[in-house]
Formats: C-alpha cells, sequence, structure tokens
C-alpha cells in the first residue's frame, strides 16, 4: 500500500466541487440564454401579428370607404349585391370581397368587406364603375370610382 499524503486526497475533493460548480454555472446561463431567446423571439412573432392586422384593416377599411363612395351614383342592382375590390397598400396588392345589403330603411345600405377567399375570386365579379343604369353616363366622372386611389376605378387589371 502506498502511502498517499492526505492533503492531495483534499485537492481531489477540490477539483469535483469546482467541476460541478462551473457545471451549473454553465447549465444556468444557458437556461438563462434560452429565456432570452424565447422572449425576444414571441415578441418578434407578436409585432409580426400586429403589423399583418394593421394591414389588414387598412386594405379592408379602403375597400369599404371605395364601395361607400360608389353608392353616391346610385344603387346597386339587387338587394344583396357583391363585388371585388382590389386595393395596394404598401405596394402590395389585395382582393376584398364587398357585399351591398339593403336594410329596413330604403336609403341605407350595409357594407360587409373582408378578404377575398378562393370562392369569391371565381364567383363575383369587379366593383363596378358606377350603379347608374346602362346609357345614363356620368361624364368625366364615370373614369373614376369617387374615394378611389386608382386610374382603373378599382377594377382589377
Amino acid at each position: 500500500m502506498t502511502d498517499v499524503p492526505r492533503d492531495h486526497d483534499a485537492r481531489r475533493g477540490e477539483r469535483g466541487s469546482a467541476v460541478m460548480l462551473v457545471a451549473v454555472l454553465g447549465f444556468l446561463t444557458m437556461a438563462l440564454w434560452m429565456t432570452a431567446w424565447r422572449a425576444t423571439h414571441d415578441g418578434i412573432r407578436g409585432e409580426a401579428f400586429a403589423v399583418q392586422r394593421e394591414q389588414r384593416g387598412a386594405v379592408v377599411s379602403e375597400a369599404a370607404a371605395r364601395c361607400a363612395a360608389l353608392l353616391r351614383t346610385g344603387e346597386p342592382p339587387r338587394n344583396r349585391f357583391g363585388c371585388l375590390v382590389e386595393v395596394e397598400v404598401d405596394g402590395e396588392r389585395q382582393t376584398c370581397c364587398v357585399t351591398f345589403t339593403r336594410t329596413d330603411d330604403p336609403d341605407v345600405w350595409d357594407l360587409d368587406a373582408h378578404p377575398a377567399d378562393e370562392r369569391e375570386l371565381k364567383t363575383l365579379g369587379p366593383m363596378p364603375i358606377s350603379f347608374l343604369p346602362v346609357g345614363e353616363g356620368l361624364g368625366k366622372q364615370a373614369l373614376t370610382v369617387p374615394g378611389g386611389s386608382d386610374s382603373h376605378g378599382g377594377r382589377p387589371r
């Protein structure tokens, strides 16, 4: 049996404690980093969602405003009439479906605007230039829709 000094055993225990301390500190550092990364990721995702919601609201509001201005030219041909409105916001073109529904008051129309789905894109036509009967001209006003921001009157190109 070899005689090992006692301070050698003590140093061995200290080394084990140091390794354990480094491992615990490494684990805590990684846990803190993961928490910060997750919070940053969630914040970015939430901000992106808010921007998309704001952009969608701007598109739908613009489409409803164009159709409300279109009511100044006359009444839709049916009590329930739907059309597609193409709106450009921040350089991106989006198509909305706007539905006109006559209410109990003959002079009041209910407008419903939302992003168009595939079925609506296939079945509905573009927003008309005016609701005047065919043959009654608006003259120069027929070139654009009141309140429209483009020269093609809201019709898809």
